[in-house]
């Protein structure tokens, strides 16, 4: 029960920590968000997770967790469980006073007079009492910057984000996710989901077999080069199974939930498995927006004219909020698809994804964030630790190659052309991207020396296509290469003239096309 009492407690905590992040703010922005996300983390439940959640959306690096709450007592624990679970208690050898602490509650190794082991979960007390009080307060916290100044529908967010984490502190929901996941892993691959022991679990507590694995930052220094890669494929291909197939998508992988183990006899391939833990945060993304992603990125393999516009409208984007950039989405599409266009393995390492959405689209790409839903946001989340675990494995994944094996379904869905009807001249189509950069060199004569077709995009290194001493000649006309560069990149790579150049004894013309 919240007690006037409490609510004043926890308003004044609130207040002293968005005061003091304010005046953090006036002197270094980066110590303020950071203190703005070690208090909220400090505080279990709804603010922890949101610590999580505003960590991402200000743009903190994911393996960054800015939880760090203290542990219930062992004793108190113990009550919990004979209160709570009189079925665990009454099987119950052993409890180990160790935990791992999240932001919903703790973890402890046991043994079962069966001499089972097994991990017990169990929930902080009291989370949902003051939720819509914290909520309140947190759409204060999370209504400054740039969620502000781009109209981010924070409500709504927060809203979602709410009825997200109030599904995820029923562990019984929780059991039956993970229960469910298991049996929906891709067959023949390395991974491995712990059974659950529904008689032992309430809404509370959640009791599934003990996996021993190490942790993601060990494995980089002594696995082989194989056997992450084994891993990282197996990660890989569980994603994409989940996000294009069955629907169940796990949102939390960060480093904490992923475990990894050597194995012997699993299967005359393997020698490693990959171990899933945490499923309370799971999306289910509906038949319609599965196919309509897979649809888009299918259409950017095959190079068909497609807009991608209107399939970010179809998929719940604001259209209002995208028309200004509907010109670049598909340059910004494309970079985003490129792991999924590219045949051999691909090194996300050298992706380069965020500097691509900074040099097209600039201070817009905050209206392309704030466009997207709800679910896009928790979606992202999922990705983004998806792809911090990949990077530290340091392996490319063959990823096109992965979606080709899973060999999934497409039931084509009609796409409204809704950017025809809000712009009719707007450059939105795969098509009017430039597939070639052109280089043209003459002699006075107009003879040509040397005519080369390469990718649009190998604009992004021109000044290492360039001869040096067509360099020094561009130097000597004042002709900036970088500004070119740059010029054609925050065009989303268009069709243009790039340069021309004329000296006594040569011509140069560089143009995509």
């Amino acid at each position: 029960m919240v007690t006037p009492l409490g609510r004043l407690a926890t308003g004044l905590r609130y207040s002293s920590i968005l005061a003091k992040t304010a005046a953090l703010g006036m002197w270094d922005k980066t110590a303020s968000r950071r203190y703005l996300m070690e208090s909220l983390g400090s505080v279990p439940g709804l603010s922890a997770k949101a610590a999580q959640f505003l960590s991402m959306r200000l743009g903190e690096e994911p393996n960054q967790n800015p939880v760090c709450l203290e542990p219930m007592p062992l004793e108190y624990v113990k009550a919990r469980i004979e209160r709570e679970s009189p079925a665990l208690h009454a099987e119950l050898e052993q409890l180990a006073p160790a935990t791992k602490v999240a932001s919903l509650g703790q973890v402890h190794r046991a043994t079962l007079r069966s001499g089972e082991e097994v991990a017990i979960k169990i929930q902080f007390p009291d989370l949902k009492a003051g939720m819509s009080e914290h909520l309140q307060l947190l759409r204060t916290v999370s209504k400054v910057g740039p969620p502000r100044k781009f109209q981010f529908e924070m409500d709504s967010i927060l809203d979602f984000f709410s009825e997200s984490l109030t599904a995820e502190l029923d562990y019984r929901r929780e059991a039956q996710q993970q229960m469910e996941a298991a049996k929906a892993l891709p067959m023949g691959w390395p991974i491995r989901i712990a059974q659950v022991y529904p008689q032992f679990s309430s809404s509370t507590i959640l009791v599934q077999s003990y996996e021993e694995a190490e942790d993601l930052a060990n494995i980089r220094k002594s696995w082989s080069y194989e056997a992450r890669s084994d891993m990282a494929q197996s990660l890989m291909v569980y994603a994409l199974s989940a996000l294009f197939g069955h629907g169940l998508l796990h949102t939390d992988p960060h480093p904490g939930n992923l475990g990894f183990r050597r194995v012997s006899g699993l299967s005359a391939r393997y020698a490693h498995e990959l171990v899933l833990y945490d499923f309370g945060s799971m999306m289910r993304i509906p038949q319609k927006e599965r196919t309509l992603l897979l649809q888009l990125i299918r259409a950017y393999q095959d190079g068909g004219d497609t807009v991608p516009f209107d399939y970010l409208v179809a998929l719940g984007f604001d259209p209002q909020k995208l028309l200004s950039t509907s010109h670049k989405l598909p340059a910004v599409l494309q970079k985003l698809f490129e792991p999924f266009c590219t045949e051999a393995a691909f090194d996300f390492a050298q992706w380069g994804l965020k500097e691509h959405f900074h040099r097209v689209l600039g201070d817009e790409r905050w209206w392309f964030r704030s466009a997207g839903p709800a679910w896009f946001l928790m979606l992202m989340r999922s990705v983004q630790g998806l792809l911090h675990a990949v990077d530290e494995l340091g392996c490319r994944v063959p990823v096109k190659h992965l979606l080709r094996e899973l060999d999934l379904p497409l039931y084509p869905l009609p796409v409204p052309a809704m950017l025809a009807g809000l712009d009719p001249k707007s450059l939105g189509r795969l098509s009017d991207l430039a597939q070639a950069l052109c280089i043209l060199v003459c002699d006075s004569q107009g003879e040509e020396l040397v005519r080369l077709e390469l990718p649009a995009r190998s604009v992004d290194e021109i000044e290492e296509l360039i001869p040096t001493e067509t360099l020094a000649r561009m130097q000597e006309q004042k002709l900036d290469i970088q500004a070119m560069k740059q010029r054609v990149q925050s065009s989303a790579y268009h069709p243009q003239e790039i340069f021309a150049l004329q000296t006594t004894d040569r011509s140069y013309r560089v143009w995509l096309r």
